[in-house]
């Protein structure tokens, strides 16, 4: 159910092996760049390589990005994460950090 309430809402499923899932899904940051989330057990975050956020199509286990940006933790959305995607965008990741935990 959780899964199916993920890829309805546009979310990238993807088993990472051990019981650990991610979801993976592409939004518009407030700059207008399209940069891919990537929301796990515990956060949400954007990975950053070659001085340009990945979208959600290049983000998974073997994806090597050169930095990660946390968005949202499980104490809320995280100053940058504010600042990058605003705060509907940041929603929407909370509720999918809550489905992603439960599967």
């Amino acid at each position: 159910m959780n899964r199916e309430r993920l890829e309805t809402m546009g979310w990238r499923v993807e088993h990472t092996g051990g019981g650990v899932f991610n979801a993976h899904k592409d939004f518009a940051a407030r700059t207008g760049e399209i940069i891919g989330v990537t929301v796990g057990a515990d956060c949400a975050a954007a990975h950053r390589s070659g001085g340009r956020f990945l979208r959600a199509a290049e983000l998974g286990p073997q994806a090597e990005p050169d930095e990660e940006v946390l968005l949202l933790t499980p104490g809320g959305p995280t100053p940058e994460g504010l600042e990058i995607l605003g705060e509907e965008a940041l929603r929407e990741a909370a509720e999918a950090l809550e489905l992603v935990e439960r599967l």
